[in-house]
C-alpha cells in the first residue's frame, strides 16, 4: 500500500484519477519526482522546490525541521476562488504541536490570507480560509483526532457555501461524512505567499513529520463520487 514499486508502470500523468480541475498533482512516490525541482503532473507543470525532505518509493520524508516542498505559487493563482479541493495522502509519525500538510496562508504579510490544511496541538485536523481582506471566511475543525502511524487521505472542500473537511483511513472504506463543516463567507483570498507542503513558511513551528505520497489541487468541489473514486484508486 502507498508504494510505488506496486503501481503498474504506465504514463505518470494517468495516475491522477480526477484530471478535470486539477491545478496541481503531485504522485510524490514517483522516481521521476524525487530530485530537488519537480514538476507537477497536470496542465500547468509547476515547479517546485523540495528542501530537506527526502524521497521514498512511499512519498517523501519529512523529518519535521523546516522540510518542505514549495510550489512557486499561491492556491488563488492557480485558479482557486469561490470553489476548489484540496487533498494529501499523509502519514504522520509525530503528532506532537501542530502540523501543517499543506498551506499557502501568509499569517499577516502583509496581511493574513490563504488557506491551511493541518493537524493541531490536540491531533485534531483544521482547513481553514482567509479572504484577501484577511477576514477568516471559513474554518472547519474536527474533533476527532488523528494517530500517528497511520495513512489518511484528508480534503478539504469549499462549494461556495460551506466548507468541509473529510479524512478517510487507508485500511477503511472511504468516510462520507465530513469530520467537519463550516460555512464559508467568501471565496479564498490571494495570499502573498506560495503553495507549500510540509510546512507554513512565514514562520516555524508548524513542521509535519512522517510521508505525504500524494497531493492534489482542484479549483472545483470535488462531488462524493469522484472523492471515492480517488480513494480507492489511490490508496
Amino acid at each position: 500500500m502507498k508504494n510505488s514499486a506496486l503501481r503498474t508502470v504506465r504514463s505518470l500523468a494517468s495516475y491522477n484519477p480526477i484530471p478535470t480541475g486539477c491545478v496541481l498533482y503531485l504522485p510524490l512516490w514517483h522516481p521521476s519526482l524525487s530530485g530537488s525541482v519537480i514538476k507537477s503532473v497536470d496542465l500547468y507543470g509547476h515547479t517546485g522546490t523540495i528542501t530537506g525532505a527526502i524521497w521514498t518509493p512511499y512519498g517523501h520524508k519529512f523529518e519535521g525541521t523546516d522540510d518542505k516542498i514549495d510550489m512557486g505559487a499561491s492556491a488563488y493563482s492557480m485558479g482557486v476562488g469561490l470553489t476548489g479541493t484540496f487533498a494529501v495522502w499523509i502519514r504522520s509519525d509525530s503528532l506532537v504541536g501542530y502540523r501543517v500538510f499543506m498551506n499557502d496562508y501568509d499569517n499577516g504579510v502583509p496581511t493574513d490570507i490563504g488557506m491551511t490544511l493541518r493537524s493541531n496541538d490536540n491531533d485534531t485536523v483544521t482547513f481553514y480560509g482567509y479572504g484577501t481582506d484577511g477576514a477568516v471566511k471559513w474554518n472547519a475543525t474536527s474533533v476527532n483526532v488523528l494517530s500517528i502511524s497511520t495513512w489518511y487521505l484528508i480534503e478539504g472542500v469549499i462549494d461556495g457555501t460551506n466548507a468541509k473537511l473529510y479524512v478517510s483511513v487507508a485500511t477503511s472504506p472511504y468516510n462520507t461524512t465530513p469530520w467537519a463543516t463550516a460555512t464559508q463567507l467568501a471565496a479564498l483570498g490571494a495570499s502573498t505567499d506560495n503553495l507549500h507542503l510540509g510546512i507554513r513558511n512565514v514562520d516555524s513551528g508548524f513542521d509535519f513529520e512522517g510521508l505525504i505520497s500524494e497531493a492534489w489541487v482542484h479549483t472545483r468541489a470535488l462531488s462524493e463520487e469522484e472523492r471515492i473514486h480517488r480513494f480507492n484508486t489511490t490508496k
